[in-house]
């Protein structure tokens, strides 16, 4: 799913999915914080809005588009919990990976087929 549609349907769902992930993600690895929950949705908020942006922007740019995404999940939440960088890269993989599954099924759903 590309364009502006695809970009606000991955906000969304990867606000909501994201949120819980660094809620219950960073935890398990970070030594130094524990987010609460407001703490965790804006994580996510922030990583969900700069990874559509950056894929609006370059998702049309073959390898670019697709590795600036993740990068963008990890560096946020590596910046904003202070989890160690093993933890950010796994938070933000599954938050990436399972926001652009559920956001493909959203396309599906919605157009009839991937757009």
């Amino acid at each position: 799913m590309t364009g502006l549609l695809g970009a606000v349907v991955s906000l969304v769902v990867g606000v909501g999915i994201g949120g819980v992930a660094v809620y219950l993600g960073v935890p398990l690895g970070a030594t130094r914080a524990k987010p609460d929950m407001g703490a965790a949705f804006a994580t996510a908020g922030i990583g969900a809005t700069l990874s559509a942006l950056l894929a609006l922007l370059f998702g049309w740019i073959p390898v670019v588009g697709l590795l600036l995404s993740p990068a963008a999940w990890i560096g946020v939440v590596g910046h904003r919990t202070g989890a160690n960088p093993p933890t950010a890269v796994g938070i933000g993989l599954v938050a990436w990976a399972v926001t652009f599954v559920v956001a493909a099924g959203f396309g599906t759903i919605l157009f009839g087929g991937p757009q």
